[in-house]
């Protein structure tokens, strides 16, 4: 079994209960993406300091133990909010607290120049760059403690280690970002265009992360109401339509238990190929396509069997109805109790619809072998 398939919006975790926050395939792949891009970026503001301080020394006329302060100070603040940064993501989301930190310190990035050149070149100047490189450090404090607790609560835990293992080594290629093109920029354009470019890059990143990847995750949230709207809207014309279909083969000289059994194919054929495709399809759109042709296969159903008593005693019809809707409602609290069975054996989504698929079809072939529409009483 595949565990990277993912059914409409929920997923199992390794502890065999279903989590609706569990990302998706795709969710998973795109936040990879931009969750590397985002520590390349963290790194690339963090280290954009210590390539240019040399340029503002020389150019400030700076002391050893001022340019030293300057660089030292972003820890101050870094210490500082990693715990609260975890706590708060806990509270509150992961994404939420390292979007807000990130227009923290993207911003503090690019308008490091400005301050810089601005600011009087006495000690009162010194401090106040050493107070903004502090800011600085507090914002980017609680990038990792978000991002552990984002991963923590969206990964089945069998992934969390290589999933963010790889987040980290973004670290790691945002430094080398800043010795490559952070160089470039410096010889050629300035360290103030350092600061520029770099901050740029990373207010680019957070306007993505807050309305391309997070945008999508919230219209997934929102739109769950579809899933239990929509696909019983297509119930409806597919009764009319069985209806229809069932009437004219009894017209054109087709038996009444032909025409059921022609029914009940279509009815439960149908649903059991939707539900094997659920497991196939790993984008929320096909799997809404799949939920809605299994549902709208039910409409044929009331032209098949769910009439069949009629056909079979039509003076105790009413009595037969009731012992087959009786036997119908069991898989009503069996089958929540089956497909918590097997979800905790399998951890996955796929098996429950593979098995409702198999019912299905034994059903199906039950009918068409043994099914009659001949009046018995």
């Amino acid at each position: 079994m595949d565990k990277n398939k993912y059914v409409l919006l929920s997923s199992v975790s390794d502890d065999g209960y279903v989590d609706l926050n569990i990302w998706t395939r795709t969710e998973k792949q795109r936040w990879l993406f931009s969750l590397f891009i985002g520590t390349s970026a963290l790194y690339a503001s963090r280290t954009s300091m210590p390539l240019v301080i040399p340029a503002i020394t020389k150019e400030l006329n700076l002391s050893k133990t001022d340019s030293g302060t300057i660089l030292s100070s972003f820890f101050w603040g870094y210490t500082l909010t990693q715990v609260f940064g975890g706590y708060l993501s806990d509270r509150i989301g992961g994404h939420k607290v390292i979007i807000a930190a990130a227009i923290g310190w993207s911003l503090v990035t690019f308008w490091m120049p400005i301050i810089i050149t601005f600011l009087p070149k006495e000690s009162m100047g010194v401090s106040f760059i050493v107070c903004v490189r502090i800011l600085h450090g507090t914002f980017q404090g609680v990038h990792f403690p978000s991002m552990s607790s984002l991963t923590s609560q969206n990964l089945i835990e069998s992934e969390r280690a290589s999933f963010f293992s790889i987040l980290m080594s973004g670290s790691a290629f945002g430094t080398l970002v800043t010795g490559t093109l952070g160089s470039f920029v410096l010889d050629y354009f300035g360290w103030q265009a350092v600061f520029y470019t770099i901050g740029f890059l990373c207010i680019a990143w957070t306007l993505f992360l807050r309305y391309y990847v997070v945008a999508k995750d919230i219209r997934r949230e929102s739109i769950g109401w579809i899933v239990n709207m929509v696909p019983w809207l297509f119930s409806i014309p597919s009764t009319f339509l069985g209806k229809w279909l069932s009437e004219y083969l009894i017209r054109v000289g087709y038996s009444v238990t032909t025409t059921r059994k022609i029914i009940e194919v279509i009815c439960l054929g149908s649903q059991a190929l939707a539900l094997i495709a659920i497991g196939l399809v790993t984008e929320y759109q096909w799997a809404l396509v799949c939920v809605s042709v299994a549902i709208a296969a039910t409409g044929f159903h009331n032209c098949g069997i769910t009439v069949n008593p009629q056909d079979l005693a039509p003076k105790h019809s009413g009595s037969v109805f009731g012992l087959m809707n009786t036997i119908g409602a069991v898989p009503g609290f069996l089958g929540v109790y089956l497909a918590g069975y097997i979800l905790e054996t399998t951890k996955s989504w796929v098996a429950v619809f593979q098995a409702t698929a198999a019912i299905n079809i034994l059903g199906c072939i039950v009918f068409v072998i043994y099914g009659s529409a001949k009046p018995i009483v």
